[in-house]
């Protein structure tokens, strides 16, 4: 297993959440990544989506501020980096993909179809080629398509995986 690789996974994900750059996660940057995500999807902000995916984002911000260590309602990238485990993961992580599943697919069929996902990950700055490479990982079943399940196993690659192999390493091209 290698550490730092899940150091890095995890610190990629630590700025994409720190929307203002200031090198915390607050609830506001919570809030503005939660605006980001609807905005770069056409979710409409009044929409049962967009509801959902506020009332996700407050779940979020509830288990990030529990490791806040020193009660200063700032989650530093030490605090989160370390924090992650098998029970933050499952009951937020987890949790939250199933809004992800509606936001990303696109046709209502509730699978994600390869040009889903590169559509959507490509709104998140993440590289065509990296998510196509691991599209192919990340659909075990070789099928074409993304379940819920497979999904949530590649969030678990993602945030706890020290394997460079892995679907969630390679999601974000850290592999």
């Amino acid at each position: 297993m290698t550490a730092s690789l899940q150091v890095r996974k995890r610190e990629k994900i630590f700025s994409k959440l720190d929307a203002d750059g200031d090198g915390v996660i607050d609830k506001t940057d919570v809030q503005h990544h939660i605006g980001g995500f609807l905005a770069k999807f056409g979710v409409p902000p009044s929409s049962p989506k967009a509801h959902e995916l506020h009332e996700s984002g407050d779940q979020l911000w509830q288990a990030l501020s529990r490791l806040d260590g020193d009660g200063n309602q700032v989650i530093t990238r030490e605090e989160y980096v370390t924090a992650i485990d098998d029970g933050m993961v499952e009951q937020t992580y987890i949790a939250m993909n199933g809004i992800f599943f509606k936001v990303v697919d696109a046709n209502g069929d509730g699978l994600i179809t390869e040009e889903e996902l590169v559509k959507a990950t490509s709104k998140a700055g993440l590289s065509a080629k990296d998510v196509h490479a691991a599209f192919r990982e990340i659909d075990a079943d070789g099928d074409g398509s993304i379940t819920r399940a497979e999904w949530d196993q590649a969030t678990r690659d993602l945030l706890l995986s020290g394997d460079p192999k892995s679907p969630g390493s390679m999601l974000l091209g850290l592999n």
